[in-house]
């Protein structure tokens, strides 16, 4: 019976992607240079100044809607407690 080795051959990972990732990060890093230090400053348009309230009310739904969802889960109501979650992740995502 011939013996069976147990040391297992490991072939190196493909390291194109490697390069890929660190190529496009390397693009990503030198736009985001250019953008914030060497592009001159732009006026924001006036619908900027709501973001601050509408991510407030997001996040305030957000909390309202987890602890709606505990509450339910604590009263083993599964389906309504599902429902409460999916809504809090939705307001948390808009945010």
């Amino acid at each position: 019976m011939p013996s069976v080795s147990t040391t297992a051959r490991h072939s190196a990972p493909p390291r194109g992607p490697l390069y890929a990732i660190g190529v496009l990060s390397g693009l990503v890093a030198a736009f985001l240079i250019w953008l914030i230090y060497f592009k001159g400053r732009m006026a924001a348009p006036e619908w900027v100044s709501s973001l601050p309230a509408a991510n407030a009310a997001f996040n305030s739904l957000s909390a309202l809607c987890l602890l709606g969802g505990y509450l339910r889960i604590r009263r083993k109501y599964k389906a309504t407690h599902k429902r409460f979650m999916l809504a809090a992740t939705f307001f948390r995502r808009c945010s």
